[in-house]
């Protein structure tokens, strides 16, 4: 049985990264339903048992949020926010920090694939009427929403993950991620500031800007407010999360697109995950005498720090979260060992442009406006910062937040 589900996990994972291809007769949620039909057809876990494997509370999240967040975008607030900042700029290394910060607090909250789907269209735009080169921008979008999601358990769906499964207070979270997701957004800015220096050092064209109406969003924004504050509160995160989205759905109108800011295939693909490696934990990992691993005792910071990185660039950062459910148990400090596989799957997004959801997001956006972002233009400016930034959250969580606990 071992044997069997450990191909269908595999096969699963090839089907995954092979699917990631806009011309592939299957998307990435086909498949890995079908990884999961495949378990249960041949009794690796019951449907039982598949269905307890479910993580409702998870999915209930991610929901909330896309609503809440799809609301938030129907009425133009970060639309409006960035336009009312780039006008007030007279250089783009401003533009470019304006940006970056926008995209990371806007991820600490919305999450990152959210805002990414939001903010590049509209820098594109930008970029165009202030005749400004797209791809500094659009990177600073991508890679500083990646790193601001670090902040919170709702910036990017390995955290909701990891806030479900570790009981990690959203508070203590916070308090203890702020500070580093703070320090690789500004690793991130400089390093776009260094390599595009060139392009970065023109003068905004100065234009007259046309002014358009933002719709009322106060409810909007009174509502997403309540519920980051009952985010800190003691109630379980589905809770003000699923609140808030009802309350929306049933007092504010929509426009006729509104559901496509809904990732359906996204929460589909969470459900197959879910069966899958549980499927995995229960039939091969239990064999796997993870605590035999050299460095898992010696330094667990260290393993987690290479570990994740490599295997979520291969596998992507959702399903490694969900393994380490099972793996957690062989560690003597979970909470450490939790705070850094946030640290480590996400900050690795940013190393290749497959790296994370939210850098495809940005990529796909672009390409509707001729502006190819190539895996090797974002190779150049990621790796560097997925190095620099994880190597900051294995000292500043070892020798920082370990010892003052």
């Amino acid at each position: 049985m071992a044997v069997w589900v450990s191909l269908i996990f595999g096969f699963t994972y090839v089907g995954l990264i092979v699917c990631g291809h806009p011309r592939s007769p299957l998307a990435r949620w086909q498949v890995a339903l079908l990884g999961a039909f495949c378990v249960l057809a041949i009794q690796a876990i019951s449907l039982s048992q598949a269905w307890q494997s479910i993580s409702w509370d998870i999915i209930g999240i991610l929901f909330g949020l896309m609503v809440i967040s799809g609301y938030m975008h129907q009425a133009g607030i970060l639309d409006a926010l960035a336009k009312k900042i780039i006008t007030r700029m007279r250089h783009q290394r401003q533009v470019l920090l304006a940006l970056i910060i926008i995209a990371a607090v806007g991820s600490a909250f919305l999450t990152n694939d959210v805002v990414c789907l939001i903010l590049a269209p509209m820098v594109i735009t930008l970029c165009q009427r202030y005749e400004m080169a797209p791809m500094p921008f659009l990177l600073g979008v991508a890679l500083a929403s990646n790193a601001g999601s670090v902040a919170t358990l709702s910036g990017n769906p390995q955290n909701i993950i990891i806030g479900v499964y570790s009981g990690i207070p959203y508070a203590r979270f916070f308090l203890t991620m702020a500070p580093l997701a703070c320090v690789s957004v500004l690793v991130n800015y400089f390093l776009l500031r260094i390599i595009f220096r060139q392009s970065l050092a023109m003068p905004i064209k100065v234009v007259d800007e046309i002014s358009k109406p933002v719709e009322s969003a106060r409810a909007e924004i009174g509502i997403f407010a309540i519920v980051v504050v009952l985010f800190f509160s003691p109630l379980p995160m589905w809770l003000p999360a699923l609140v808030g989205a009802v309350v929306l759905l049933c007092y504010r109108n929509r426009k006729p697109d509104f559901w496509r800011t809904i990732n359906l295939p996204l929460l589909l693909l969470f459900v197959g995950f879910f069966v899958l490696v549980d499927a995995m934990d229960k039939q091969v990992v239990h064999n796997w005498h993870i605590d035999d691993w050299p460095g898992i005792q010696s330094d667990p910071g260290a393993f987690v720090a290479v570990f994740a990185p490599v295997f979520s660039n291969i596998f992507s950062n959702v399903p490694l979260t969900l393994l380490f459910k099972s793996l957690i148990q062989y560690f003597d400090n979970p909470e450490y060992i939790w705070l850094m596989l946030s640290a480590s799957c996400t900050l690795a997004g940013n190393a290749t442009l497959f790296g994370s959801f939210a850098n495809m997001i940005v990529a796909e956006q672009a390409r509707p406006y001729g502006i190819q972002m190539g895996y090797l233009t974002f190779l150049r400016v990621g790796v560097l910062s997925a190095i620099i930034t994880i190597v900051c959250a294995y000292l500043y969580l070892t020798y920082v937040v370990v010892t003052f606990q």
